[in-house]
């Protein structure tokens, strides 16, 4: 998972020493609209990431990895979905640089 968001310029929002397995906090992308990406997320892909709560609002996305969700397959589609909302014009990719 980490790799991979790395991978989109999408970086941790947690230092690795406070970090959890199961929960990954990841900044937003510099230009992305949070509601947009969201919805687009949860319309397209059946993908709800949970949002940034109080001061992280719009700044940060919570990605669980819990159950059958911490598998291969599904792991690869919460990384490969955000990847095509942003390239999709949301957000400059690196496929578009």
């Amino acid at each position: 998972m980490r790799d991979g968001l790395a991978d989109l310029d999408i970086e941790m929002a947690v230092q690795p020493e406070h970090r959890l397995p199961m929960l990954n906090a990841v900044r937003l992308p510099a230009g992305a609209k949070d509601a947009g990406i969201h919805r687009r997320l949860l319309d397209k892909f059946n993908l709800e990431v949970g949002p940034g709560l109080g001061p992280l609002k719009g700044k940060i996305w919570r990605i669980g990895l819990v159950g059958s969700g911490a598998r291969s397959k599904p792991v690869l589609f919460s990384v490969s979905a955000p990847e095509q909302t942003f390239c999709d014009g949301q957000v400059q990719c690196r496929s578009q640089s």
